[in-house]
């Protein structure tokens, strides 16, 4: 029975992407503030097919001068750099398990970039 559950479940973007198992996950950081943290995760989606980069953080603050709600976390360079090599492990953690299962493995649908 779980199963046709989670088959019918993961016909949801949302819900497969928050549901899914996380594989690999990078050390947490730290923002700026005490309070805000920021981590790299490589999870698979419900549906056991599709890999995600997921970031999980808590911000700095949110609110913006547009008046959009949106949240900001800040680091120095040394930290930014650790950030940048984290998405780059993560990045080699999902070739690796291509590599191991000898074929593409999906990720999720383009367009995840917007500012």
């Amino acid at each position: 029975m779980f199963k046709h559950l989670k088959r019918l479940m993961s016909r949801s973007k949302t819900v497969n992407m928050s549901m899914g198992p996380v594989l690999f996950s990078t050390p947490v950081l730290s923002g700026q503030s005490s309070h805000s943290h920021f981590q790299w995760r490589v999870k698979k989606g419900l549906d056991d097919e599709i890999f995600f980069f997921s970031l999980k953080f808590r911000a700095d603050y949110y609110g913006g001068m547009d008046g959009a709600e949106n949240y900001f976390i800040n680091f120095d360079l040394e930290t930014a750099e650790r950030v940048r090599d984290q998405l780059d492990s993560c990045i080699a953690y999902y070739e690796r398990a291509r590599q191991e299962k000898k074929r593409e493995i999906p990720l999720g649908r383009e367009g995840g970039s917007k500012p």
